[in-house]
């Protein structure tokens, strides 16, 4: 997501409808619905989590299909984008 900000913003208006400005907004509710870090596991940046729900919403695709481009296990995907 970074390169995609850096190197063609409307490329990442038309990936999650939504201009690179929008996003910054909402994501500054990061800080309040970050996840702590466990012995077993790293969690997932605010930041992806609000990219995959953005493109989620934006395309109707299915959790088991976006694992694989945003290396996120579907069943993690499921219990973030009803919250």
């Amino acid at each position: 997501m970074t390169e995609l900000r850096r190197e063609d913003r409307q490329s990442f208006l038309h990936f999650l409808r939504m201009p690179t400005e929008k996003f910054d907004e909402i994501l500054q509710v990061g800080p309040r619905i970050a996840k702590q870090n466990t012995f077993y596991r790293n969690p997932l940046e605010p930041g992806l989590k609000l990219a995959i729900t953005l493109r989620h919403l934006a395309s109707g695709a299915k959790y088991r299909s976006m694992q694989y481009g945003w290396r996120a296990p579907h069943n993690t995907i499921s219990v973030f984008i009803p919250e």
